[in-house]
């Protein structure tokens, strides 16, 4: 798997829990504690401004990323709102991280 793949187990976890439950927008998945480690890992060594660097409304419109604004907004408050969220998550990643959890994760 390539670093970035890796990363898009931040928000949709990596193993599926059940596969006929569904818990909005399909199953819940999870994280084991390695995973959960290595993913805190790896988001600690991206700074804020190589996220910004990376982000690109013109790409998430391009993919269909949800919500469909993108070319809609200000980038600067794109940015703001997803910087926002980013902060969330880092915590909730230091936080398993800190108690050795692992992680379930699913979109309602």
């Amino acid at each position: 798997e390539y670093e970035d793949q890796k990363m898009a187990h931040l928000v949709f976890g990596r193993h599926t829990l059940d596969e006929d439950q569904d818990v909005g927008y399909g199953p819940a998945r999870y994280l084991t504690i390695a995973e959960v480690q290595e993913l805190n890992q790896a988001l600690n060594q991206i700074t804020d401004e190589e996220m910004r660097k990376r982000f690109s409304p013109e790409e998430c419109e391009a993919n269909d990323i949800y919500p469909s604004f993108w070319l809609e907004e200000d980038a600067n408050d794109l940015w703001d709102y997803i910087s926002d969220h980013l902060q969330l998550l880092r915590k909730a990643y230091q936080t398993a991280a800190d108690r050795k959890e692992a992680m379930i994760t699913y979109l309602n």
